[in-house]
């Protein structure tokens, strides 16, 4: 059975997404987990699980070689990092990063 991609980008593509972006906010930024945490709006927990590769890395091989999705993440990271955004902001940046690894599908 073909899953809906529907369902590939919410359990696999946003959360790997999500991952890179908390990587990045602690790495590149020097955020601690709990400040990334409130910025993505989760919990220190999840960055934590985020950076040890538990959560969220399924997908990130799928993404990672697309320097078009990782110069929208890195742009996003950043925009997180310096700005005050929301939760509802973040969501539609994630979902646009996912349209050149969906546009690659449909080919």
């Amino acid at each position: 059975m073909v899953r809906p991609v529907s369902d590939i980008i919410v359990k696999e593509l946003v959360p790997a997404m999500r991952a890179y972006i908390a990587k990045k906010l602690v790495e590149a930024y020097g955020l601690s987990q709990k400040q990334a945490a409130q910025k993505l709006g989760t919990t220190q927990p999840a960055i934590s699980q985020y950076k040890r590769g538990i959560r969220g890395s399924k997908a990130s091989s799928f993404f990672i070689q697309n320097q078009q999705v990782v110069e929208l993440l890195n742009n996003l990271a950043k925009t997180v990092a310096t700005t005050d955004v929301s939760d509802y902001h973040i969501t539609l940046e994630l979902f646009k990063a996912c349209e050149p690894l969906l546009a690659g599908l449909n080919q």
